[in-house]
Parts: structure tokens; C-alpha cells; sequence
């Protein structure tokens, strides 16, 4: 299964076509957040920069997908939870 991570999560193209009512996209782009729905905040954010740091240090992920990471997400969140997702991909960089 694909991860928040992956490049073409964070992609124009599959953004555009997970906004396709009945997409397979959009099943999958559901599916890969629904790993994360039963974790409170802290945990989310604890295994999100875990994961990340991982990817990074292992030179696969870089500062550009966490930008698009950061753009991919932004629209599905609240006011607060962008600061905090900002924040952790500020602290990645």
C-alpha cells in the first residue's frame, strides 16, 4: 500500500484525479489516510515525522515532497491542523 509519502501521492495529476467523484484514486487516497484516522493528534504527528525522518535519512524523501505533501494536505485540514502540519514539515527540512 502507498504512503502519504510516496511521490505520486502528492502529485497535481493524482490530487486532480482523487477529486473525481467514484476515482480509483480517490479510494486509494482514502485508504492511505484511513491508516492514520484512530490516532489522536500527538500520535499522528509522532508517526508521521518518524516515518518521514526514516524516508529521509535513507535519501528518499526530499524537501520537495514534503512541500507537496504539505500543498496535497493543506486543503483537507483546519485552520489548526495546517499549523501543525507546516510545523512538522518544517521541522523535516
Amino acid at each position: 500500500m502507498k504512503s502519504i509519502f510516496d511521490e505520486e501521492f502528492c502529485s497535481n495529476e493524482y490530487i486532480n484525479k482523487v477529486k473525481e467523484e467514484n476515482s480509483e484514486e480517490k479510494k486509494e487516497y482514502e485508504n492511505i489516510l484511513n491508516q492514520y484516522k484512530d490516532l489522536n493528534s500527538e500520535q499522528l504527528q509522532d508517526e508521521l515525522y518518524k516515518k518521514a525522518n526514516e524516508l529521509k535519512q535513507n535519501g528518499n524523501l526530499t524537501n520537495e515532497q514534503l512541500e507537496g505533501l504539505n500543498s496535497t494536505l493543506a486543503p483537507f485540514l483546519n485552520d489548526e491542523q495546517k499549523k501543525l502540519l507546516e510545523n512538522l514539515v518544517n521541522r523535516l527540512k
